[in-house]
């Protein structure tokens, strides 16, 4: 029979691969924690690029309207335009510039009732359309 007291070396034995199972267990915990928070980082960073190239929309629709290149639509009525990052179909401007996540962004101008102070009575509103690839 194997007598654990009078081997010392059997006890030591078992402790480090103790030890080491226990260390590949937290290394593998670790590893899985900083993969997800990669991914989560990677896309809050594609939502702030798509939030602030809808911006780009509204900014973008806001001088044309005032330099006169849109027309507000007649009462109850809107118009809709597109920036794209790709020439295609019913894009309005093509703009390279935007973020590689960012394929296009969609702005509506609408006819408002009340009129703004600088005499533009348009409503605009814009949607980014974005992806998340995840690395």
């Amino acid at each position: 029979m194997f007598n654990l007291k009078n081997n010392k070396k059997a006890i030591a034995m078992v402790v480090i691969l103790g030890t080491i199972v226990i260390v590949f267990v937290l290394a593998g915990a670790i590893l899985v924690m900083s993969s997800s928070q990669s991914r989560l980082v990677h896309h809050q960073v594609s939502r702030i690029q798509g939030y602030y190239a809808s911006m780009l929309g509204v900014n973008y629709a806001y001088r044309q309207l005032y330099t006169g290149a849109w027309l507000i639509p007649p009462a109850g009525g809107s118009d809709a335009y597109s920036i794209c990052r790709n020439a295609g179909l019913g894009c309005t401007l093509v703009e390279s510039n935007l973020p590689h996540t960012v394929s296009r962004v969609n702005i509506s101008v609408t006819n408002c009732s009340t009129t703004s102070p600088s005499g533009i009575s348009a409503c605009i509103s814009a949607t980014a359309i974005y992806t998340y690839t995840p690395p």
